[in-house]
């Protein structure tokens, strides 16, 4: 159990649905947003999801009416749990779903979501296979695919010269992906990925004897291990390495890169001594540098007072725990998955899933005599699509385009060093998307 975990223990146990409504006679348009409730992660998401939808309702809303959100806890990442709880959404009549909780748990929300033709945008699941679900054109996302990440970690190791690799990484969707994508491209670049050695996703760590895979990991003495896992889980495989002996400073220490889901205070606050962890380098993704959409946003978002009941209130609490830019990050991702379904149902003059759907690509799309529509101009963009006008929206975590899979084509990620038991930033690297026309279902 991670130490957010520990803190909000019995302030959330069971799952539960909570509609924040907008004082008004028009029905208004749901869209539904899934949390796990001790994942603080999922917090800055919907606190940006409430801002955006204040921001478009002030400005008068979206085909006469307001906007609401719909949010709905699952205690844990219980999978065993997600039916029902996106089954409790659908019952509200949501026109869609942004879920939350990393890709296993919007996997999960696209088995009930696909076949009930309800559109799912996700802010936050970053795994490759999400490209290739037969989806009817239902399963969206506003952050980048982990092709991106996993081919700029093989780059990066290749820039190092370090041409042998070890893989530890989590058994499920995120994990597996990852490590696909990065094996495919580091190969590709020459070089070997010795081993690679995966253990089964969990609720804690704490107790878990990672010695038998470490074993294998380092048996071929790599130059460099890649650890796709996340904060607590990376905390106790860094550990471990050294208590078992199989990792030494002075007779083999290999080069540590990690990724997106270690850049937490889980891993910086369970790694026992700072010099188990020092000179580890990743990879996280973030809103491109020196971007005002992006400034324009975080100044709007960070004064920012959300409604909310108390459940909101605690996670909030946990949430400044994290205290980290992939957040601010995440919280972009998400509060443009709201404005473009916005964008979307005027331009499709309709709220149907399907229909949505359909517009989402034409609002976000550059072309000639095309509007350029950047953060916090709804009233703008709005006339301009009730004129039959095209828009292309700029958004506060990018500039947005998507291919055919519903991905975007583009992502930033930042460079992060542990010097002395914190994180510093090195700097942004950049990729598109010129390789990945392969995922196309």
């Amino acid at each position: 159990m991670n130490i957010f975990t520990v803190l909000f223990f019995g302030v959330v146990s069971i799952t539960n649905l909570v509609v924040h409504a907008q004082t008004t006679t028009v029905e208004p348009i749901k869209i539904g947003y899934s949390i796990v409730a001790t994942d603080p992660a999922g917090q800055p998401p919907l606190k940006a999801i409430h801002l955006a939808i204040q921001e478009i309702n002030n400005a008068g809303g979206v085909l006469g009416r307001p906007l609401e959100v719909v949010v709905a806890y699952n205690a844990t990442k219980d999978y065993t749990k997600v039916q029902g709880i996106v089954e409790n959404m659908a019952k509200n009549n949501v026109v869609a779903i942004i879920p939350s909780g990393g890709s296993a748990m919007t996997l999960k929300t696209s088995e009930y979501t696909i076949p009930k033709s309800i559109l799912t945008i996700t802010a936050s699941s970053s795994s490759p296979k999400i490209s290739t679900v037969k989806d009817n054109d239902l399963l969206w996302r506003t952050i980048p695919s982990d092709v991106f990440q996993g081919r700029l970690a093989a780059k990066y190791l290749d820039s190092l010269k370090l041409k042998n690799v070890g893989i530890i990484h989590v058994d499920n969707p995120y994990g597996n992906g990852l490590a696909e994508v990065f094996t495919k491209e580091f190969t590709k670049r020459g070089g070997k990925v010795l081993t690679t050695v995966s253990y089964k996703e969990m609720q804690e760590y704490k107790t878990m004897n990672f010695v038998p895979l470490l074993t294998t990991l380092y048996k071929q003495k790599p130059d460099a291990i890649y650890m796709i896992t996340y904060g607590e889980d990376g905390a106790a495989i860094l550990n471990q390495s050294y208590t078992a002996k199989l990792v030494d400073a002075k007779s083999y220490k290999p080069f540590f890169l990690g990724c997106d889901a270690n850049y937490n205070n889980d891993l910086l606050l369970g790694v026992e001594s700072w010099e188990r962890m020092e000179g580890m380098r990743g990879l996280v993704y973030a809103h491109p540098k020196q971007y005002s959409n992006f400034d324009k946003f975080y100044e709007q978002y960070n004064s920012f007072v959300p409604p909310a009941d108390s459940a909101d209130i605690a996670n909030a609490s946990l949430a400044t725990l994290l205290n980290i830019e992939a957040t601010k990050s995440y919280a972009a991702t998400a509060y443009d998955a709201v404005y473009l379904l916005a964008y979307a149902m005027i331009k499709a003059n309709s709220t149907d899933s399907k229909k949505v759907a359909a517009a989402l690509r034409s609002v976000s799309r550059a072309g000639a005599n095309v509007e350029t529509i950047n953060v916090r101009e709804f009233a703008k963009a709005a006339a301009l699509l009730k004129q039959g006008k095209d828009i292309n929206y700029d958004g506060a975590s990018g500039f947005i385009e998507f291919d055919d899979n519903g991905d975007v084509t583009s992502g930033t990620y930042t460079l992060w060093k542990i010097s002395k038991g914190e994180f510093f930033n090195e700097g942004a690297l950049e990729e598109d998307n010129t390789t990945n026309a392969a995922l196309k279902k």
